[in-house]
């Protein structure tokens, strides 16, 4: 069930006990020269449509919350952030509200964005002290997506996913190939990293010229369209996981 094109009657119609709701978050940033500025958004909203679509009967879709923890990209014109402390505080009241609404207990915060992370967590921890009988999961659409790879047999690639990247890019041309400008691809000129063990604050602007990390003139269209389908594979299956749980 998607809530959006929902009426408030079929909600109330729901057995709480057996659904799951999936809350995609995402961002509004920049994305170098060729993807959209609600890029992961987009992307985290088509994976977990396609989920609901195979899990119709126990997956309540919720509407994006598009906004996140972006400010080290506002160095680039049309980014905007909530920042980390208030993201998991709005994830925290959604869901709780959901909660009250509808008397589902059992939610999935799906990430589409890394510098959702800290929050995304955060939010997870004072959900459950708050309403100690709600089980919230959160996870990123890109760690499921590998881990399903893996499971499947297919290579992962060893970057992993960068900003704007092959991997991105490709995911962008698979579920809104019309958003991306293909003449405007840059092969990476990023500076060399330091080890990924140390944390920075570094802004965007202090890593890369044109707002991206990773070459994305590898993507295709046709390795988007698989690594979705394997997102969506892995994260149907989690949703099964977490009905089952008590």
């Amino acid at each position: 069930m998607r809530l959006a094109t929902s009426t408030s009657p079929e909600v109330g119609s729901l057995d709480p006990d057996g659904v799951v709701l999936v809350l995609p978050i995402g961002s509004v940033e920049q994305h170098s020269y060729h993807l959209p500025i609600g890029t992961d958004t987009l992307v985290v909203d088509a994976i977990a449509h396609r989920v609901e679509e195979q899990r119709p009967a126990t997956v309540v879709l919720s509407p994006p919350l598009w906004f996140g923890a972006s400010a080290h990209h506002l160095g680039f014109p049309g980014s905007t952030s909530i920042g980390g402390e208030l993201l998991h505080k709005v994830v925290v009241e959604v869901l709780a509200a959901y909660h009250e609404s509808t008397k589902i207990s059992r939610f999935l915060v799906l990430n589409g964005h890394g510098g959702n992370d800290p929050g995304m967590k955060v939010a997870m921890e004072l959900l459950r002290r708050r309403l100690p009988n709600v089980r919230g999961t959160a996870a990123n659409y890109w760690a499921a997506m590998f881990d399903g790879m893996k499971a499947a047999g297919v290579e992962v690639p060893p970057d992993g996913l960068g900003h704007a990247c092959d991997v991105e890019t490709s995911l962008v041309l698979a579920v809104a190939p019309e958003l991306v400008k293909m003449d405007r691809l840059v092969p990476d000129p990023r500076r060399a990293e330091e080890s990924p063990w140390l944390a920075r604050g570094w802004d965007f602007k202090e890593t890369t010229d044109h707002g991206g990390v990773g070459d994305p003139t590898g993507a295709s269209a046709e390795w988007g369209e698989q690594m979705v389908g394997h997102a969506v594979a892995r994260l149907a299956r989690l949703c099964d996981q977490l009905l089952e749980e008590r």
